[in-house]
C-alpha cells in the first residue's frame, strides 16, 4: 500500500515537472525571440 502510494506521488511529480518544464521552455523561447527581434529594431510584444 505504502509503496504504491509513493509511486503515485512520484508519477504526479514527474508529470507536473514535465508540464512546468514545457511551459518554462515555451516562455524562454518566446522571450528569447522577443529579445532578438528587439535587437534588430522590431519591438514585438507577444
Amino acid at each position: 500500500m505504502k509503496s504504491s502510494f509513493c509511486q503515485g506521488i512520484s508519477m504526479v511529480n514527474t508529470w507536473m515537472g514535465n508540464n512546468l518544464k514545457n511551459e518554462w521552455n515555451g516562455w524562454v523561447i518566446k522571450n528569447n525571440s522577443r529579445i532578438i527581434l528587439k535587437e534588430r529594431g522590431w519591438d514585438i510584444t507577444m
